[in-house]
């Protein structure tokens, strides 16, 4: 596939590439979350226990979104802006001011 992208002048670039691996890794992560989430909050719709146990088991559930989902998205999108600035020092371009 890589000959067909040179041959025909479309390769991607380095931070177009990552891009698409960063969305990949979330979308993965995301999708690991959902399902982690959703054993805990169907743990936590269990009639025998107390309803403060059912309370703090949802709220973790929702914890586990919010910490981890949101958390990697952040991290990863100052990775792509590493990247971005990388790509251009190699280039030898002056970082963009303000």
């Amino acid at each position: 596939m890589a000959k067909n992208e040179k041959a025909t002048g479309k390769a991607a670039g380095p931070v177009a590439s990552r891009l698409s691996q960063l969305l990949w890794a979330n979308l993965i992560f995301w999708a690991f979350l959902g399902i982690v989430s959703a054993v805990v909050y169907s743990n936590a719709s269990s009639p025998s226990d107390d309803e403060y146990i059912r309370s703090v088991l949802s709220d973790t559930a929702w914890f586990i979104i919010k910490l981890f989902g949101l958390g990697f998205t952040l991290v990863t999108l100052f990775d792509l802006g590493y990247d971005t600035f990388a790509a251009r020092a190699e280039k030898g371009e002056a970082p963009r001011q303000g």
